[in-house]
């Protein structure tokens, strides 16, 4: 399995299970099961720099969606005002780190 290789380690885990997927189509394509070497290097030619992209549009999207969840709970919890700004610090610092594993470790990308 490519995803667990040494040099599979400079990856995330949701980047990796899209390079496992990149080696099963490339293998169709060339008609053999393709080399570690060759799978990397045509993932970073040809589809990293987009699939990164898309991933972290979608993570930058789905923050910014629990921030303003988070936002109204303390709104509520607080009964004042609370800006953006002040609920993303506060999520941040509380829950970031935590979302931000899950979010790498589940299958969103």
């Amino acid at each position: 399995m490519v995803a667990n290789h040494p040099s599979m380690a400079k990856y995330g885990p949701a980047e990796r299970r899209a390079i496992e997927v990149h080696k099963y189509y490339l293998g169709i394509e060339l008609g053999r099961c393709p080399a570690l070497e060759e799978v990397t290097d045509s993932w970073e030619r040809n589809y990293a720099l987009q699939w990164r992209t898309n991933a972290m549009k979608k993570a930058a999207d789905a923050q910014l969606r629990e921030i303003e969840a988070h936002r109204k709970e303390l709104i509520r919890f607080e009964g004042r005002t609370v800006d953006f700004e002040e609920a993303a610090r506060d999520w941040v610092s509380r829950w970031g780190a935590e979302w931000r594993n899950h979010w790498e470790d589940a299958v969103h990308f």
